[in-house]
Formats: C-alpha cells, sequence, structure tokens
C-alpha cells in the first residue's frame, strides 16, 4: 500500500494546506551495472511557522509570517527496490510497527521470570515494561540464569 501510494503520488495537493507529519523524496541511484529507485522518509513534519526570520525582497527585510518547508537533514527510512532500511525508531511508525525494542524486553522478562531472581515479579514487570525502561532492557544481555 505505502508503495502504491508513492507510486501514484497527489502531485496537485498543496502541501501547506494538508499539515504533513512526514514526507517522502524519490530519486535513482545509479551503478554501473543498473539503476535502482530509492525513497527517502523522513518522519519529521517539514511544515514549519519560522519565528523572527526575515527575507530580503528588493533591499528590504520583511519578516516571514508564513508557513514554509523546511526538508530536515535526517532520514528515517529508506527505501531500496523493495529493500527498506529502518535508521531510526521512528520509522517503525511508519508501518505502524510495535516497537522492536518493547518485543526484546518483553523477552528479557520473560528469561529474568524464568529465572526466579526477583521476589515481587509482577511489580518489577509492571514498571521495567513502561516508560523508557523498555529500552534498558533491549540492552540487557542475559542468556542464561545462574545460582
Amino acid at each position: 500500500m505505502l508503495l502504491d501510494a508513492l507510486a501514484k503520488p497527489d502531485a496537485e495537493m498543496d502541501p501547506l494546506e494538508f499539515k504533513a507529519r512526514a514526507y517522502v523524496m524519490r530519486g535513482i541511484i545509479e551503478t554501473e551495472e543498473e539503476e535502482k529507485p530509492v525513497k527517502l522518509i523522513s518522519m519529521k513534519n517539514p511544515v514549519t511557522t519560522l519565528k523572527n526570520k526575515f527575507i530580503n525582497i528588493n533591499g528590504a527585510f520583511k519578516e516571514i509570517t508564513n508557513d514554509v518547508i523546511s526538508l530536515r537533514k535526517t532520514i528515517d527510512v529508506i527505501i531500496v527496490d523493495d529493500t527498506v532500511y529502518m535508521l531510526a525508531l521512528a520509522g517503525e511508525n511508519l508501518f505502524n510497527m510495535e516497537r522492536a525494542y518493547k518485543a526484546v524486553c518483553r523477552e528479557k522478562l520473560d528469561n529474568v521470570g524464568s529465572c526466579d531472581i526477583v521476589n515481587d515479579f509482577d511489580s518489577f514487570k509492571k514498571v521495567a515494561a513502561k516508560g523508557h525502561n523498555p529500552r534498558n532492557f533491549w540492552r540487557l544481555t542475559m542468556n542464561s540464569c545462574s545460582s
């Protein structure tokens, strides 16, 4: 569905009216053997309001009060041919995926639970699975229990 939408974009739409939450840049990578289509996706809103910014028009400075399009320097997802590369966690939102670190957190919590090293495991699990704590378990590597 995403690739279909990218193949047939609505080029007549005014991006300032739409207030997009992401944007896509399309292009082609040329190698010696072939040309490959590439799509760069940023999950940041390209429409912004500039404050205290001025533009020189005919020798006079005028404050910019309208919304402008500002392309970010960061890319969250790259699609080359049909291969998707996620460079940031924000890319998971594009595909409506559960955060990868939350799935890993559940796996690590199951491992901790099977070790029987925490007195009140249910309380521990509630705290560990909330807020930023799942990211900490993503980094945790516990392969086996030791007595």
